[in-house]
């Protein structure tokens, strides 16, 4: 249950990401600005500490000292990589500007567009839980595959339908869905497919490459959009998420190839 337990994780983290904006601007609105960073900060600092209260693992000792760049080494995992790289390429910059997009192009309000916003979290935590129980039902390469082609549909759904009052609502469940429904499938394969003596090494890998490099997606978007417009910045993120649907294809392949190997190894 590995995936359905990373698709509660996730999604309780989409519940506090819906209701963050919210909280902050009643904060700021009625009482005082600097009190709304006090207020998430004194939650952090209490959070913390209720995490003391958790119980410990045992876990077996790594016998040596195990390098993270060992984790570059692993067979199959480039393409786990390689598939996180794309995704933040588009990702990043589709959060950012989506608000901006709707409001310019297809003609929505500012309160709209923001409401549309955080409506896309909410079904981002259906996305979460419906993921992680289909990834444990079936498989979390299966999971990948059908989240990456309703990224893509969403992203044509929002480009090419006429009415942007139909285009946007469906963008907005699709997209959110399969974003957030991919990640406890991804997940769970990357803790399946990596060594437990670099499992640490492998999330933090992942989520360097998804984030960190991935965060070039907002410069990428934003240089396009001021140069074009922001449909055609929409247009390249669509590519992204194709080339990220072709990689999601590879994936079951690749994994399936080196389980081959290791078993022919092991007679």
């Amino acid at each position: 249950n590995t995936a359905g337990a990373m698709g509660l994780h996730g999604a309780a983290a989409s519940i506090g990401q819906m209701f963050t904006l919210t909280v902050a601007y009643l904060i700021g609105v009625y009482v005082d600005w600097r009190y709304a960073f006090a207020f998430f900060g004194g939650v952090s600092v209490v959070t913390g500490l209720l995490l003391l209260r958790v119980p410990d693992v045992d876990l077996p000792e790594a016998s040596e000292r195990v390098s993270p760049f060992k984790i570059l080494k692993v067979p199959n995992l480039w393409v786990i990589i390689l598939f996180n790289v794309v995704l933040g390429l588009f990702q990043r910059g589709v959060e950012l500007f989506f608000p901006a997009f709707i409001s310019a192009d297809r003609g929505f309000s500012g309160q709209s567009a923001a409401i549309a916003n955080s409506v896309l979290l909410f079904f981002g935590v259906v996305g979460q839980l419906v993921g992680g129980k289909a990834a444990d039902r079936y498989s979390s390469e299966r999971v990948v595959i059908f989240a990456s082609a309703g990224m893509v549909a969403s992203m044509l759904i929002l480009l090419l339908v006429p009415s942007p009052y139909i285009g946007v609502p469906l963008f907005v469940v699709l997209y959110g869905i399969s974003l957030y429904g991919h990640q406890p499938a991804m997940t769970a394969l990357l803790g399946r497919v990596s060594p437990p003596s670099l499992m640490g090494a492998a999330y933090g890998v992942m989520f360097f490459f998804a984030f960190g490099l991935g965060s070039a997606s907002a410069a990428i978007a934003g240089y396009i959009a001021d140069s074009f417009s922001l449909e055609a910045s929409f247009w390249i993120m669509a590519l992204f998420a194709s080339m990220a649907l072709v990689i999601s294809l590879i994936i079951p392949r690749v994994i399936r190839r080196s389980r081959g190997a290791s078993s022919a190894g092991a007679m």
